[in-house]
């Protein structure tokens, strides 16, 4: 069955245990040409609040280009395990987990990660931890990040980088946030899909009431192209508790979601976690003050990072949206010193442009990724 991205049956959906028993789902898509260690292999890592489904517009382009692409569920959500121990979602943590799947897939041979928010963070480290592993680093949305001088607290981080753009991370650090949010995500029984249809517009008057949209305010408030962004901006420090309360109004549902599809696509969101729940994946958030130690424990480190370079060897590809919030001209400029290797595109679009311009990410990405490794022909 040919993968359509309306259709989350129509991909290969797996599981898997790693070596240290922690168990994965995965989606893992192969060309029809597919040799084992030779084929070209991309390794897709999500953000907050996702999963594997939202590099669908991306799946099928890049393995029919002749890849093999592999986006699991990241641990905490949807059909991965979901420890306690919040140390284990720290960035480097993440990455740890990911080079434990391909060892469990018995992919030895380097593999190109794409990351994408918190898979951008881990992919980071990925780079510079497993560097024999990488045959290419694609991060979206987020930048290098030195690892930690000093011990941090969320508090901490969201004074010291600034309230009205990491606000956010103080509610999503608070023992509160997971009731606020879920309280939004359990939802009544929705009508059938062909009675949907004809009545899902983003300007429904009903919106926030009617029975179609009894869905999860997190979705709306995150799932948002770069002209329906919510104002005030949802970053800032306590903007994103008015908008799940209800003290602050959303004008229209998640406008990334396919109109034409839009109730099966927000249903399957809504029921992933509905399922998994929201708590494990805060603990990405939540696991800042145990990165000091493991960073400064892997790499060495001076005052001036020299040390920390990714090697040049490694091309990067990091694309910014121009709607981005967080990462502007002059952060990207500030990277560069550190990966010299890094290239940018900065498509049009906000935060989750995978799914605003999924068609072209997916051939921004692939176009440079032939013209890097003639990967389409090569391992």
């Amino acid at each position: 069955m040919p993968m359509d991205p309306s259709d989350p049956s129509s991909f290969n959906l797996q599981h898997i245990k790693l070596a240290n028993g922690r168990k994965y789902r995965y989606c893992d898509q192969t060309p029809t040409d597919y040799v084992h260690r030779k084929t070209p292999v991309l390794l897709l890592m999500h953000g907050f609040p996702e999963f594997w489904f939202d590099w669908r517009y991306q799946i099928g382009p890049w393995v029919r280009r002749g890849w093999r692409v592999i986006a699991p569920d990241m641990l905490g959500y949807g059909g991965t395990d979901k420890p306690d121990d919040v140390s284990l979602y720290t960035p480097l943590s993440i990455a740890a987990e990911m080079v434990g799947l391909l060892d469990a897939l018995d992919l030895k041979q380097p593999v190109v990660l794409v990351g994408h928010d918190w898979g951008a963070l881990a992919a980071w480290p990925f780079a510079m931890r497993y560097t024999e592993r990488v045959k290419a680093l694609v991060p979206i949305s987020l930048p290098y990040q030195h690892p930690f001088t000093t011990s941090l607290t969320v508090p901490q981080l969201v004074e010291s980088r600034g309230p009205e753009k990491f606000g956010y991370w103080s509610f999503f650090d608070s023992p509160e946030a997971p009731t606020i949010i879920n309280a939004n995500v359990s939802v009544p029984p929705t009508p059938p899909v062909e009675a949907a249809f004809p009545s899902i517009e983003p300007q429904d008057a009903e919106f926030g009431s009617h029975k179609h949209y009894q869905i999860s305010k997190l979705i709306d408030i995150c799932f948002r192209s770069r002209d329906t962004l919510c104002e005030p901006p949802f970053i800032s420090q306590g903007s994103i508790q008015k908008y799940l309360t209800g003290e602050w109004k959303i004008d229209s549902p998640a406008t990334l979601l396919s109109e034409k599809v839009r109730h099966i696509e927000r249903q399957y969101y809504i029921d992933t976690f509905k399922a998994g729940g929201i708590d494990k994946p805060l603990n990405y958030y939540r696991s800042t003050p145990y990165r000091y130690e493991q960073e400064q424990g892997r790499f060495s480190f001076t005052m001036n990072h020299l040390d920390l370079i990714i090697p040049a060897t490694v091309p990067i590809l990091f694309m910014v949206p121009t709607g981005e919030r967080i990462v502007n001209a002059e952060v990207i400029e500030h990277t560069r010193p550190f990966v010299p290797s890094m290239e940018v595109v900065r498509p049009e679009g906000a935060h989750y442009i995978m799914l605003e311009k999924g068609d072209e990410v997916a051939q921004i990405i692939g176009d440079w990724l032939e013209k890097k490794f003639e990967v389409a022909t090569s391992g």
